[in-house]
């Protein structure tokens, strides 16, 4: 089959609907019957059910990553977060020894459904992949949302709130009118290929479509036939015939994974595999590890070059000092000169004009006197400036040297950051330029370091260090809520019980909320609990937000605020009790 001419350019290959369908198929043939016997939640997107039926666990990955939500069976059962969110509690509370009656895709969207029953009851754990909006959702059998990853209030969405409590409603369908379910070209796209745009026709007519999936269709239409180009991909998915691939670009860079092949778009290289989860666990911990080890490079370049800008400066700086000491000659010679003429040298506007007996006419020269010192005093003051700069120039000669010698040791981590290809390259990199002493530190981790003990002396307030290196602060009374909001920094994260007392408590970011784990909020969020009044509650809810948008209340009592912007965290103090910090 001969090569398309021309064809897209290829960043990422998606998870899309064609992918959930083909996945779909797998994990029905290793999951359903099964009983769930233990559920990990490796990282605060992602959540692994291991089910045990006959002969070796199967252990089913469901990430809502903002780029990479995808779902697909893994081959090991990862270790899970140390301290487990209310989402992943709550799924062990109810789906632990279950068994899979039933797994499916929602029509032609990419949500998949799992059907559980543990004794009588009946449950079902939705999970929806799309982009940022990716979420898993834990439904009774009355279809009542009991927990989800993302609680989604009604001041966020009027039209589809999801939080405990309210009924499931499925996200709005995708555009088109013809679903994408038919092994067989559906007969309303008959003589599509003929459209100016085939890419388009597909997109708008079609449910589910993908855009990758419409050009890799237009690009097979053009050599065989809409037809052919159909049955080759939706129609080989639809009845089973699949050809599992790991995508490449021509530079060897992993872009994704695809349920059959993709060989006619140009600029992509595949790799068969076995069944498509292993190739989509397989490309997707390669693409994570690769934007690991970028946005760690990233991290380390800035700040060496961070650090050649600054040596540079300084390089500059000494240069011109450089050029100032190099005038020591010059008020020497002013110094000799009024000496020589103390009493024979005419004055005039603060110019003492002298002979100048280093040229061989002997012209007077003016030499300047400072304002207020006699010819004598001038002579001194410049004899002392000579020898200044004499020293000076010694010192800065030797920091030049050293600032070149700098330069040039920051220019080779430079390029050996540049060309390292490993995490392990990278970490061992980062490790001699820190011991280097060449490279500062970002502000945010000095901030952190420098500011831990800062308020651990005020009454009132407790300091607790997390296993993550994060200070939170817990006010122990009025006076130290009350000095807890006062020197809590704008980025940080202030928490409090929703509509009852208890204390106030802080996360110090360093100007980074961002960057935050879960595991330091859940922590926080406990603390709040812990240190209330619903503390023999077995759910609290617990707001946070930025301090910025916590404000006193105006003549109220010390530590009531009033705040906006926030977020929920529900703990139960009860199982908060295992992490300590009572």
């Amino acid at each position: 089959m001969p090569a398309v001419a021309t064809g897209p350019t290829i960043k990422r290959i998606p998870f899309d609907s064609l992918t959930l369908q083909a996945v779909v198929r797998e994990a029905q043939a290793a999951l359903l019957g099964g009983r769930v016997q233990h559920i990990t939640e490796p990282s605060e997107f992602e959540l692994v059910l291991t089910v045990h039926r006959r002969g070796p666990s199967a252990h089913l990955l469901l990430s809502i990553h903002a780029h990479y939500a995808r779902a697909h069976l893994i081959r090991r059962r990862p270790q899970s977060l140390p301290v487990p969110k209310p989402f992943c509690m709550a799924c062990r509370k109810y789906l632990e020894g279950a068994r899979i009656l039933d797994l499916r895709q929602v029509g032609v969207d990419r949500i998949l459904r799992i059907d559980l029953q543990r004794g009588e009851a009946r449950y079902a754990l939705v999970a929806e992949f799309m982009g940022k909006h990716s979420n898993l959702i834990l439904l009774n059998e009355a279809e009542i949302v009991l927990s989800s990853a993302k609680t989604i209030t009604e001041r966020e969405s009027r039209v589809r709130p999801v939080r405990p409590g309210l009924p499931y409603s499925l996200p709005p369908p995708p555009r088109g009118v013809l679903p994408l379910d038919s092994a067989g070209l559906p007969v309303a796209l008959t003589g599509a290929e003929d459209a100016p745009d085939l890419r388009s026709t597909l997109l708008q007519q079609v449910q589910g479509m993908s855009p990758f999936l419409a050009d890799l269709i237009a690009s097979n239409a053009s050599v065989v036939g809409l037809e052919y180009a159909w049955r080759d991909t939706v129609g080989a998915v639809l009845r089973g015939e699949l050809t599992p691939v790991k995508v490449r670009t021509e530079a060897g860079t992993a872009v994704g994974a695809y349920p059959v092949s993709v060989s006619q778009l140009l600029g992509l290289h595949e790799i068969r595999c076995a069944t498509l989860s292993l190739a989509l666990e397989e490309t997707y911990a390669e693409i994570l590890q690769q934007e690991q080890l970028e946005s760690l490079r990233g991290h380390l370049l800035r700040a060496v070059r961070d650090a050649i800008s600054n040596r540079q400066l300084q390089r500059g700086i000494a240069q011109q000092h450089l050029s100032e000491a190099l005038d020591a000659q010059r008020w020497r010679r002013y110094a000799d000169l009024l000496i020589a003429a103390e009493n024979d040298a005419p004055v005039s506007e603060d110019v003492a004009w002298v002979r100048d007996t280093y040229a061989q006419t002997a012209e007077r020269v003016g030499v300047p006197l400072i304002a207020g010192k006699s010819v004598k005093e001038t002579a001194a003051a410049y004899y002392e400036r000579a020898r200044k700069l004499d020293r000076a120039q010694q010192h800065v000669v030797q920091r030049l040297a050293a600032i070149e010698s700098e330069l040039g040791d920051l220019s080779m981590f430079r390029e050996r950051l540049e060309s390292a290809c490993t995490l392990s390259d990278l970490e061992a990199l980062r490790a001699e330029i820190l011991a280097s002493g060449l490279v500062r530190l970002p502000a945010s981790d000095r901030e952190r370091d420098a500011g831990k003990t800062a308020m651990t002396r005020i009454r009132g307030v407790r300091a607790i260090e997390t296993p993550e290196g994060y200070q939170i602060l817990v006010g122990t009374n009025a006076d130290g809520n009350a000095e807890l909001l006062r020197s809590a920094a704008p980025d940080d994260l202030w928490f409090h019980v929703r509509s009852g007392t208890g204390a106030h408590v802080v996360i110090r970011t360093a100007r980074q909320p961002d960057r935050v784990p879960h595991s330091v909020i859940h922590r926080a969020a406990c603390l709040a609990a812990r240190h209330s009044s619903a503390k023999h509650s077995s759910y609290v809810p617990v707001d946070y937000a930025l301090r910025k948008y916590v404000r006193p209340v105006r003549g109220g009592t010390p530590g009531r605020v009033v705040y906006r912007m926030h977020r929920t965290e529900d703990v139960n103090p009860q199982e908060c009790a295992e992490l300590g910090d009572a």
